[in-house]
């Protein structure tokens, strides 16, 4: 008489169920890395673009303006983008690269003043001629006088300097443009998301006395969502990673740079250690806004 081996044979019950769990585990799996790709994308998209965000999304709204020193070694790359190792490529940085695309008609400017009226290239061109021509009217005498000059002989004045630089070609030198630039943003916290954004607003560009003697001038403005193409094009070169190579779009986006606040909503920061308590403190409305 032959014994039947229960364990020998599986049933159909057990083979079935076998086959549902996998089904199952291989359908969380897909699932799963459906998940972490949709979130890599939304992390990527929130990190490289400014989300638009409604009105009666705004629990609470500050405009701050903070000044960028392109002269720092962080924001080196903001000013000139060279790549020395293998490449001998070199890019304009973004003051030139956006006074480029104005001279070419790519995008607006607008006067610093109002930030509405529309300036032309042409009137931009005299006011840079103006401002420069203003720094070339102080005169070095650190070479010993000549023995031929004669004292008798009057200086020229500034309107005589201005009115020969507008009437040379419009070749501007940016130069002194090149060092500092203020940014003007909303930092809002969203209902929805439950965070601080930080929205550009508008680029303004500064004129600096090379000399360091006279006060700063505000050239004009650029609006941001104007310019983000033109900014998307620039390539900002990381300098310790050649595969972290970014656009100036994406650096100032993700907060590649460094800065310090000058104003927040109209009241304006005298000193540095004021600047950034000021900075702290939006900081720490935001923290506060939670409870742990």
């Amino acid at each position: 008489m032959k014994v039947c081996n229960l364990s020998q044979t599986p049933s159909y019950g057990f083979r079935k169920t076998q086959g549902a769990l996998s089904f199952t585990y291989l359908t969380l799996a897909i699932m799963k890395n459906y998940a972490l790709a949709t979130l890599a994308l939304v992390l990527t998209m929130s990190l490289t673009a400014q989300p638009k965000i409604r009105k009666e999304d705004h629990f609470y709204r500050r405009t701050v303006v903070q000044r960028i020193d392109l002269n720092e070694k962080i924001n080196r790359p903001l000013q000139t983008a060279r790549r020395l190792a293998g490449q001998q490529e070199s890019y304009s940085g973004l003051v030139r690269s956006l006074m480029q695309a104005l001279e070419e008609g790519s995008i607006p400017a607008y006067s610093a003043d109002d930030y509405l009226t529309p300036l032309g290239f042409d009137t931009i061109c005299k006011r840079i001629k103006q401002m420069n021509a203003i720094y070339l009217e102080q005169d070095d005498w650190d070479e010993e006088w000549d023995s031929d000059w004669d004292d008798t002989e009057p200086f020229g004045t500034l309107e005589d300097t201005v009115m020969m630089a507008e009437n040379d070609v419009c070749d501007p030198d940016y130069g002194p443009f090149e060092s500092v630039v203020q940014i003007v943003e909303d930092w809002v916290f969203d209902k929805n998301r439950s965070e601080m954004i930080k929205q550009i607003q508008y680029i303004q560009i500064i004129w600096t006395d090379p000399g360091e003697a006279l006060p700063e001038k505000s050239l004009l403005v650029f609006k941001y969502d104007e310019i983000k193409d033109v900014l998307d094009e620039i390539p900002w070169v990381n300098r310790h990673n050649d595969a972290e190579d970014r656009t100036l779009k994406e650096a100032l986006e993700m907060r590649l740079f460094h800065s310090f606040v000058i104003n927040v909503s109209g009241h304006g920061v005298q000193s540095l250690p004021e600047a950034e308590q000021r900075r702290l403190e939006l900081v720490a409305f935001e923290h506060h806004l939670w409870s742990y």
